[in-house]
């Protein structure tokens, strides 16, 4: 099984505190056919070093520097000089469990699977809970870019977040020859276009249904404030999504899935004080997404009460109402 080579990037960006224990973490797999790329994000504090004393005691550990350009730019480059079969992505404040990369390879190569996942725990400073999916089974692209689209069916406040199981690439494991066709892309939400860029509905994916990679908490993430700038920055990678899956799912899910993204921005936008409302009326692509029967086809399926009225109070935009809801 070891004859496969996996390479790991790790984008590195003021990480001191957290690098020795995901580092250890990985160096300690009990698969032992890995490379290690750091790329060092132009960090101004110890990182930089400590990637460098990595370096010197592992040969399997590479180090690459570079100006602060953001993770997205650190992973293609780190793709770009990878050499292995497959790859693994890790963030530099998380860790993994000893055994990750032995059961994600062993789970792709029996299944002759094109993406293996496995289940995570999000740790907390004083707390560790396991993130339990249920809908994180063996199937192919077009079911998972499905349950991504029916992902609990309810409203979340964010809907690109790391609970979804597309909107992250660190628990998985890709092949090389699929991943060197595409890149990520952006600073935001960068994870789930790279997964929808790479699933294909004839896609096999395997899961091993153990928690095995550990992600770290902070207390704040800039990326969910409430802000203006933020809404816009989400305004254009949902439709940026909406173009890039379109053409995977079918039509019925794909009129759900546009009122579903319009739902989650008016939700939000009514907290901005009406300038997030104007900016989203401006927008004639999201604009559109609020249809009648794009309403119809997201109700079809929707048996709560409450839901379908908010449903309909966003259609009519009575934000007034809604406010007593949200």
């Amino acid at each position: 099984m070891e004859n496969a080579l996996i390479s790991v990037i790790v984008p590195v960006y003021n990480a001191d505190r957290y690098l020795n224990k995901c580092i250890f973490s990985i160096l300690n797999q009990t698969y032992k056919n890995i490379e290690i790329i750091l790329i060092n994000d132009g960090s101004v504090d110890n990182s930089l070093n400590l990637c460098m004393g990595f370096a010197k005691i592992d040969k399997r550990v590479k180090v690459f520097n570079q100006d602060n350009e953001g993770v997205d730019v650190a992973r293609n480059v780190g793709i770009n000089v990878s050499r292995g079969d497959y790859l693994a992505f890790v963030d530099s404040d998380d860790y993994l469990e000893s055994s990750m990369i032995e059961k994600l390879v062993d789970a792709i190569e029996k299944q002759n699977a094109d993406l293996a996942l496995c289940k995570y725990k999000k740790v907390y400073q004083n707390k560790v809970i396991c993130c339990d999916e249920k809908n994180l089974i063996n199937c192919t692209g077009k079911v998972l870019l499905s349950n991504y689209i029916n992902f609990n069916f309810k409203y979340k406040k964010n809907i690109i977040q790391t609970d979804n199981i597309m909107s992250c690439v660190w628990r998985g494991l890709y092949k090389r020859n699929y991943v060197k066709k595409i890149k990520f892309e952006g600073h935001y939400c960068e994870d789930l276009l790279f997964n929808i860029n790479y699933i294909q509905p004839n896609f096999k994916i395997a899961v091993v249904n153990e928690y095995l990679y550990n992600y770290f908490q902070h207390e704040d993430s800039a990326l969910h404030r409430v802000n203006l700038d933020n809404f816009k920055k989400k305004i254009v990678v949902y439709k940026n999504i909406v173009g890039k899956i379109c053409d995977k799912i079918d039509p019925e899910s794909l009129k759900k899935f546009k009122f579903y993204i319009y739902k989650a921005l008016y939700i939000e936008a009514i907290k901005l004080n009406g300038e997030g409302l104007r900016f989203l009326h401006k927008d004639d692509v999201i604009s559109k997404f609020n249809s009648k029967e794009n309403l119809q086809v997201f109700n079809k399926q929707t048996k709560s009460l409450k839901t379908k009225i908010s449903n309909y109070l966003i259609y009519k935009d009575r934000k007034k109402i809604l406010k007593l809801l949200y």
